[in-house]
This record gives structure tokens, sequence and C-alpha cells, in this order.
């Protein structure tokens, strides 16, 4: 196998930021970059999207839908500037055609339930045939078609010995995909929250529909949550900086909360006397395996063995957001700007006044 430092240097990679290939601001810049980006109909994929093309890249977004899925993207890069790609994970071919030409592959694709077939014991999409077998696909075709730079946007609970097979398995995709492609920047986020999160609105969503909230083994799982549009800022520099080659990086909020402490401050953001019940694991995985029959399920057992492991990052040498000279966002603000559309009167009706019904 070619060495790290003789495949960078095979490749043309500059070591030197002022090196790199930069344009004026604005969407009609013309950086010199081409950018395949798998997942970027997803939630962070539209604000990575953006982040990209308002710098003037060149971007293809691979697809596994048809134009309803990703035209919400068009207005995000200057015209020309971003093109689909229908591919299949499951075609080979197909994928080395969304990859060919690129200088930089981006991976932020992942599901958070196993999707199912109408027919019981088939399924469409397992943990380990997108999280493993597809990343390491995806690394495979980009290193044999001498893509430069590859991002693999993973979870700080991806750690050996996770009890989740969400984040087991993407665990071992981190592993195969620097295996595959040396070099490759794994960015492992914390719990990430934003406008069309599952998160937040997962709460204001399950307040507005239950009497009671479950928590498991009374919700004191501890997370450190990360503003959608922090991370893409910081998936947009280690993006178009390719000396971060090699490199993990840890992206994770400045504060620690227990999840019955994010569900309180949902609670209170919507005006909404909630009640909470305590579920012991053993009980909460017969729960969850029933949420999990439904076609789309809120709930599954594996969420909630991801809901009783602490998400609070690692050492090891990671680097994070003060790396990226980006400050994140704070939390209780920005839910607070998209919470309150739960309430009963909206921005009208703000918590923050000892006065109901005042607004500022």
């Amino acid at each position: 196998k070619m060495s790290f430092a003789a495949r960078i240097s095979f490749r043309g990679l500059s070591t030197n930021l002022s090196k790199l290939p930069a344009g004026q601001p604005g969407r009609n810049a013309r950086t010199g970059n081409s950018i395949t980006v798998f997942g970027a109909t997803g939630f962070v994929g539209r604000y990575l999207v953006n982040e990209l093309g308002r710098t003037g890249n060149t971007l293809v977004v691979a697809t596994q839908g048809d134009d309803m899925g990703w035209r919400h993207l068009k207005p995000l890069a200057d015209y020309g500037k971003l093109t689909p790609a229908y591919m299949n994970l499951k075609d080979e071919d197909s994928i080395r055609k969304a990859i060919q030409g690129s200088d930089v592959v981006v991976n932020l694709q992942g599901k958070h339930y196993e999707t199912k077939h109408a027919v019981p014991g088939i399924y469409n999409w397992k943990f380990e045939d997108l999280h493993v077998k597809g990343a390491e696909k995806l690394a495979r075709i980009a290193r044999e078609e001498d893509v430069k730079h590859f991002v693999q946007l993973s979870s700080v609970a991806a750690q050996d010995g996770a009890k989740s097979r969400w984040a087991e398995t993407k665990n071992r995709g981190d592993k195969a995909v620097t295996e595959q492609f040396p070099g490759a920047v794994i960015v492992k986020s914390n719990v990430i929250y934003g406008e069309e999160d599952r998160l937040l609105n997962w709460y204001a969503r399950m307040m507005r529909n239950l009497p009671a909230i479950p928590l498991v083994e009374g919700g004191q799982g501890k997370i450190r949550p990360v503003y959608v549009g922090d991370v893409a800022q910081a998936l947009g520099v280690i993006v178009t900086n390719w000396v971060t080659a090699g490199k993990t990086f840890q992206l994770n909020g400045e504060h620690t909360y227990t999840y019955k402490e994010v569900a309180e401050f949902v609670a209170e953001q919507v005006h909404k006397p909630i009640k909470f019940v305590d579920i012991p694991a053993q009980y909460a995985k017969y729960v969850g395996m029933a949420f999990e029959k439904l076609p789309n399920p809120i709930l599954t057992d594996d969420i909630f063995d991801l809901l009783q492991e602490d998400q609070l990052g690692v050492s090891g040498g990671a680097e994070g957001f003060e790396a990226l000279n980006i400050k994140p966002a704070d939390f209780e603000q920005k839910g607070y700007n998209f919470l309150y559309k739960y309430r009963t009167g909206g921005h009208f009706n703000d918590p923050r006044s000892e006065r109901v019904g005042e607004h500022l």
C-alpha cells in the first residue's frame, strides 16, 4: 500500500492553505472545486449545500430519488453549478458516474431506523447496508476514481463497545472508510438540533400528541447538542481545505444536558404542562419494538438504547470547533427561535415573560 504521505504527494494535495483553490466570495465565484455530496437532500445536507454553494463551488447532488427529492436545493448554488446524479447505493456503476471528475466526495448518508419492506422480515436498508457496506463502497470507488479528498460525517456515539446498533455500525463504517481511503476525514458530531431536527421537534410533537413523555431510565443520558448550521459551517471548512486530510474532528456544543433537561426545556418553550414517565430499560425495549412495526416509527428499541448512552465526546487528539475558528451557537436561544411554533399564540406568547401572553 502507498503510504499516506506518498499518496498525498501523488494526488497533488496542497499542504499550504495559501495554495488552496480560492475565489472571490459569492455564489458566482469560481473556486475550482468539484464536490459530490451523498446525502445532500437530508437534514444536514441542505445546510452543507448552501454553505458550499454560497462560495461558488461546483456541486453534484447524488440522489436515489427523483427531481422532487432534490429540487429544494436548486436556489442554493449559482446557475449551472448544481447538478443531480441519479444513483443507487447497490449499483456501483451509478456511484462511479456520480463521483467521476470530482475533487472531493462527502458522505452524509445515514438512517435512524432500518427501513422495512411490506413483507415482514424483509428490509430495504439495514444499518449494516448503509453505515458500513455503503460507506466502504463510496470510499473505495472514490479512491479508484482518484478523488483528492474524502469527508465522512459520523457521530461521537460511534465508539467501540457502543450498545446501539446505529452507533456500532457507524463506528465500523468509519473504520472501513479510513481503510479504503487513507487520508479520509472523519467528522464526529454530537446530537444535531435545528429547524428540521429529530431532537427538539421530536419532543415537541410528542408533547402535542401524547399525555406523557417516556424517558428511558429517567432521561439521564447526557449530550452536548450542536446546531446544524454550525455543523454545516465546519464541514464547509473541512471539505474545501484539503490540509485537513487524515484528521478526525469532534463537533460538540458548549453545554451538557441530560435528555430530561432537554425535554423540560421544550416543555417550557411550548407552554405545555406535561408529565414524564420513567421507563426502565428492559420495558423500553418492548415499547420500541412495538413502535418499530410502524412504517415511519418515531421510536425504536435501538433509539432507546442510544438514549441511554452519554454522548460527550472522547479524548484522542480529535480537533473541534476551535481549530476551525467557529463558535457554537447557544442551544437555548436557537431552540426558542423555532419551538415557539408549537405554542398557542406563537411568538406573541413569550415564555421569557412572567405574564402569559406578553410578547417582545
